[in-house]
């Protein structure tokens, strides 16, 4: 099953996010994370955000298969290489598409 997630203000949306993906673990799911309308992402959300990976990881068993986001922001794009890089590992395969005007400008994996 592929579910979709569309982010937009981080500040009322953040706990939301976690709670939306929290409640996609009763089968087996692939995620699809839009980031286009994206905005006042913290560095606290992002250091969060690799706790909570963390505890998603100790479940068994583990139904996220893969994930792909959508970023259209060279910060956002930095922030995601920096949590998968060096906050947290992914669960699964993470392909995280940077466009630019409406064209793919590169394709990055994160992989567990």
């Amino acid at each position: 099953m592929i579910r979709y997630i569309e982010l937009n203000n981080m500040e009322t949306q953040y706990d939301t996010l976690k709670q939306s993906i929290e409640s996609f673990y009763v089968s087996p799911f692939k995620l699809i994370i839009e980031t286009k309308h994206i905005s006042n992402v913290s560095m606290y959300m992002v250091t969060d955000f690799a706790l909570f990976l963390y505890l998603l990881k100790q479940r068994d068993p583990q139904y996220l298969t893969h994930t792909t986001i959508h970023v259209y922001s060279e910060f956002i794009y930095n922030l995601l290489y920096n949590l998968f890089t060096y906050l947290s590992r992914p669960i699964a395969p993470v392909n995280v598409l940077y466009f630019e005007q409406d064209n793919i400008k590169y394709i990055k994996t994160f992989y567990p």
